[in-house]
């Protein structure tokens, strides 16, 4: 469980039920948690530094100027989450093979940020900066890329994607056929027989 005292470092939490622990202002710095539960909890403040999240779930968790620093995701389920409020320094998480559903980072820094191996659905990057990110092997489904810079970003490898290239910035983002027909529904061009 999380001790009274603000500041934790190098501890390991396993196979905790976070809900109704209070992390308000508390600082985790090379702590690492696995199988633990962090569904309808309230952070604001909170401060995550080089942590590892193992196989957590993040149900509808509300995360107000929480910093996640160099902080990996792994194998996470990670559902009604919003970044957007989340403190900008040093904003650094890593994503992989997690299962996103209605995860939104509108307006988020996200450069060369990895998205490996995820499933990434009914997500919103409106006006994201997704410069040499990395979506390597990840799937999506009904998510929404609007007014992204998305240059030099890494699709080779993903699939489901719906990028329209007249609202996008697409310049050297590699794509490869047929996942990048998808570009031709928005430009009204049908390939059909």
């Amino acid at each position: 469980m999380i001790s009274e005292k603000q500041y934790h470092c190098d501890a390991q939490f396993t196979q905790n039920d976070m809900v109704d622990m209070d992390f308000t202002d508390h600082t985790f710095e090379n702590c690492s948690f696995s199988n633990c539960r962090f569904s309808e909890l309230r952070m604001a403040g909170t401060a995550f530094i080089s942590c590892v999240f193992e196989t957590c779930e993040f149900v509808v968790t509300e995360i107000q100027n929480v910093s996640f620093n160099d902080t990996l995701f792994d194998a996470c389920k990670l559902l009604g989450i919003n970044f957007t409020n989340c403190n900008d320094f040093g904003f650094s998480p890593r994503f992989k093979a997690c299962l996103m559903k209605t995860v939104v980072f509108n307006n988020k820094n996200l450069k060369s940020m990895p998205f490996e191996s995820c499933e990434i659905v009914d997500c919103d990057f409106t006006e994201s900066d997704l410069r040499d990110a990395d979506f390597s092997n990840s799937f999506f489904k009904g998510t929404r890329f609007h007014q992204c810079d998305l240059r030099k970003a890494d699709f080779r490898t993903a699939r489901g994607y719906e990028i329209n290239p007249i609202t996008n910035k697409i310049v050297q983002a590699r794509f490869t056929l047929p996942e990048a027909q998808s570009f031709l529904l928005f430009l009204g061009i049908d390939l059909g027989p």
